[in-house]
């Protein structure tokens, strides 16, 4: 599985933005990284064909899988297994338990993806592995056409967002929850000593790491004065929410030498009135 994780961020550095894969490593990918990984599903054939394979050597079998594909109540009435039980799990570390407790219950084969026959097969037990039909695999591929078609119009928007964020004078970055820099108009670029490639740029390599952290827990920040590359700034910060949970934050920067000639402008039309 971790080959697997390794393999995704090399292809992911290399410009890939968007992954197609089945089982547990979806699960795995989808809480690692946030581009769109899109599950190879099993339907419903893909299913009877595997649990017929089955029937030929075995008469107690279970279907085990990370999904909810695989639990199918009329799937029942196409096998004829003595005994059959269907197990969804939830994470790739139940597999073993799992397992050894279908094993415990006398259950002679197992049917699932490549880990879970990996360890029934370490268990002793028959496994037959689901095989993806062409239908399945094709169907995969239309989600993430239409999916890679959403992606590309909202990269559109977001660039036309970035064009009229660049016009402005203060220096705005969004991070991702992680604290991973998402975008960072023109005039935060300058403020902050980097360049317009700033993918996998960690804010708190630039930022003390404390405020980072406050506003990412849900504490807003204003006016906080610090030291930048480019000179003295005033930072406000916001995390950002969908529904109850933080994905992020928004930063803001405001040149010092600017807020000051602000003041001193305020000053010179409080006087002359």
């Amino acid at each position: 599985m971790e080959s697997a994780k390794e393999l995704a961020a090399v292809k992911i550095s290399q410009g890939t933005r968007l992954i197609l894969c089945r089982g547990a490593t979806c699960h795995l990918l989808r809480t690692t990284f946030d581009i769109p990984i899109i599950e190879i599903r099993y339907d419903f054939y893909d299913f009877i064909e595997s649990c017929k394979r089955a029937e030929h050597q075995a008469t107690r079998a279970a279907l085990v899988g990370f999904n909810e594909n695989f639990s199918l109540p009329h799937l029942r009435q196409f096998v004829t297994f003595e005994r059959f039980e269907m197990v969804v799990l939830s994470e790739h570390r139940m597999a073993l338990s799992a397992i050894c407790k279908l094993k415990a219950e006398g259950f002679q084969a197992v049917i699932g993806g490549h880990s879970v026959c990996r360890i029934a097969r370490e268990q002793g037990l028959e496994t037959f592995l689901m095989e993806i039909s062409d239908r399945s695999i094709l169907n995969a591929i239309t989600d993430a056409m239409h999916i890679y078609h959403i992606e590309l119009e909202k990269s559109r928007q977001l660039e036309s967002i970035s064009n009229i964020l660049d016009q402005a004078q203060e220096g705005i970055v969004t991070i991702d929850k992680r604290g991973i820099m998402t975008s960072a108009n023109q005039s935060a670029q300058r403020q902050l000593g980097i360049g317009a490639w700033i993918e996998q740029i960690n804010i708190s390599t630039l930022l003390p790491e404390q405020m980072v952290r406050s506003i990412l827990e849900g504490f807003p920040l204003f006016n906080e004065t610090l030291s930048l590359r480019g000179g003295s700034a005033l930072l406000s910060g916001a995390p950002v929410r969908v529904g109850e949970q933080i994905t992020g934050a928004i930063l803001t920067f405001q040149a010092a030498t600017e807020v000051e000639k602000m003041e001193q402008e305020l000053r010179r039309r409080n006087r002359s009135k």
